[in-house]
């Protein structure tokens, strides 16, 4: 069976119209020249913020988004994962 096609996320931000190709252009110029991750790069220059960041990263990936700024975090379901668990999964319980 053959690989998925990697989705890359400047192209999703470009699909979804986040950003310009000239933005992308400068974006990869400055990834190649830093090192940096084109993401950071992005919101250094200001052309998208955090959160669509993490939006795209989220499509890129076919994963769900979630803000974690308004989530609901119910205490008596999030005790259920101990936090040597959650440390070493970098996870969280939602629900």
């Amino acid at each position: 069976m053959p690989r998925p096609e990697k989705i890359r996320l400047g192209e999703t931000l470009l699909h979804r119209k986040l950003i310009s190709q000239e933005q992308l252009k400068l974006a990869l110029d400055e990834q190649r020249r830093t090192g940096r991750k084109l993401g950071r790069a992005l919101i250094d220059n200001n052309f998208v913020t955090e959160d669509q960041i993490a939006e795209g990263l989220a499509r890129q990936f076919n994963v769900p988004y979630i803000n974690l700024k308004f989530a609901n975090v119910n205490a008596e379901t999030a005790r259920r994962l101990s936090e040597i668990h959650a440390r070493r999964h970098r996870a969280i319980v939602l629900e």
